[in-house]
């Protein structure tokens, strides 16, 4: 009876716990806070200094502007956009002509033709630029030497593997936007790039 009697108390104690700290907690759109946490004024209501229904212990933006109402949960309005920064918008575009624009050139260790990670990390960001760039070919370019005629075959299988990582993937280039060539001379070790 005694072991009775303990979970019986025991389930009590829980329950009055339980509704304890749900009382204490106010719930705003989306989040949960206690109540001790936000300061109230004299009336017992939690202080909003911008009027915009977030409470200011939660309120990211504790002054809001009216025009910027509706806000979200955490009191961060939406403003519309100043008429002269919709008229300058076309300044901060970044658009990159296809005349002969240059990117990085790749090395290769002698007779190597895999791809290493600092390899990938420019082809990605010559992808990047190419996406923005649709219309433009690129051009890849790599060297072999008449006195060892093996780089030539090196270098064809570099510039296949560059390809092939170029219209792969996440770069996902048209391979059709893609024209190589292998040129005598020059450094056997480098492919180089441009647009066309």
């Amino acid at each position: 009876m005694a072991i009775k009697s303990f979970y019986v108390l025991l389930l009590l104690v829980t329950c009055l716990q339980a509704v304890s700290f749900a009382q204490q907690k106010d719930t705003v759109p989306g989040r949960t806070v206690k109540k001790e946490t936000c300061p109230v004024d004299t009336h017992g209501v939690k202080l909003d200094t911008d009027g915009d229904g977030v409470p200011d212990c939660l309120d990211k933006e504790k002054l809001t502007q009216q025009q910027c109402f509706p806000v979200d949960s955490f009191g961060v309005g939406f403003c519309p956009e100043p008429a002269c920064c919709a008229e300058k918008r076309h300044i901060c575009t970044i658009s990159f002509s296809c005349d002969n624009y240059s990117f990085p050139s790749v090395s290769f260790a002698d007779k190597t033709t895999a791809l290493i990670p600092t390899v990938k990390v420019t082809l990605d960001s010559i992808a990047h630029i190419l996406n923005t760039m649709p219309s433009c070919p690129l051009q890849i370019s790599g060297y072999y030497s008449r006195a060892r005629p093996e780089t030539k075959r090196i270098s064809e299988a570099r510039i296949k593997n560059i390809i092939s990582y170029l219209t792969s993937g996440s770069s996902g280039i048209d391979k059709s936007r893609i024209v190589s060539d292998i040129k005598n001379g020059g450094a056997i070790y480098r492919i180089d790039f441009k647009t066309e």
